[in-house]
């Protein structure tokens, strides 16, 4: 069975057939590392778009802080009803900005940022709703005002904090963007390359292929032609396989083998016709 599949014993257009696959292979295999370099890149462009949001919902976050801190500074120069709740739509927003990217803190680091910030905030709000608007309320306007300077530092830390985490998420941004340029470059390479490889491969293969073919068929014609001009002696073809070329080579040695058996036999024939014939001549003499 293993003898029949080896490449000799293949026919001819099965030959090409074969190297077309060789080819066809390759290419497959190219386009679909090609195509997993893609898919890649678009998961890379995806979470581009998700840090770049990422970004801009701390840059939210720190302009919330800021807007709870003017709230407050107002509040103790000016307590109106109106301004707690202003800061509690602020903290609403800030807590949903919260629970959106708490989720997408990958590093040691920007977990370590985002829990200190959601501390900070958390003795802020403290600080306002629990101890700034009673001591403004009972009219402990010194002691407001502590707090509210506490709360001013606790603000500027928290931005800082913010503005930390924010970097953090843009060297990630650089990397990604980085990752889909040498992703971008090297699918430009295994493109330029399969096809140059696919070229040359199958080229070679073609002319290996082609001249095998033209070699032995060429033994063969010239093998019928001295066979055609009566030289019964020239040697049978050796060919190994059972292709077209070797069922040919295969029929000319049967051939050339019969037409010397039938002269041998006309030969031997002739011989005896001739002997019979001298013997009767001389019997008649």
């Amino acid at each position: 069975m293993f003898k029949k599949l080896k490449f000799r014993n293949l026919t001819i257009g099965r030959k090409y057939g074969v190297m077309l696959i060789i080819i066809f292979l390759f290419i497959a295999t190219s386009t679909t590392i090609v195509s997993t370099l893609i898919i890649n890149m678009g998961s890379n462009i995806d979470e581009l778009d998700r840090r770049g949001e990422r970004t801009a919902d701390m840059m939210e976050m720190g302009s919330l802080i800021r807007g709870k801190s003017i709230r407050i500074v107002s509040y103790i120069n000016y307590p109106e009803p109106a301004l707690i709740d202003e800061y509690e739509e602020r903290s609403e927003r800030f807590n949903e900005l919260q629970s959106e990217i708490a989720s997408s803190m990958r590093s040691d680091e920007q977990r370590e940022l985002f829990n200190q910030i959601i501390e900070n905030d958390e003795e802020l709000n403290d600080m306002f709703l629990n101890k700034i608007v009673p001591a403004v309320n009972d009219g402990d306007l010194t002691g407001a005002n502590t707090y509210g300077g506490l709360a001013n530092v606790l603000r500027s830390d928290t931005v800082i904090l913010l503005e930390e985490l924010s970097e953090t998420v843009k060297e990630e941004q650089r990397e990604a963007i980085t990752v889909a340029y040498s992703s971008q470059e090297l699918m430009l390479i295994i493109q330029i390359t399969s096809m140059a490889a696919s070229i040359i491969i199958g080229s070679l293969l073609v002319i290996f292929i082609s001249r095998a073919v033209s070699r032995n068929l060429n033994r063969v014609v010239e093998v019928s032609n001295r066979i055609a001009n009566g030289d019964l002696s020239v040697e049978e073809i050796s060919y190994k396989g059972n292709d077209e070329i070797g069922q040919l080579a295969k029929s000319m040695n049967t051939m050339r083998n019969s037409l010397r058996k039938i002269i041998q036999q006309v030969s031997d024939v002739s011989e005896t016709v001739s002997s019979q014939s001298e013997e009767l001549t001389q019997s008649v003499n």
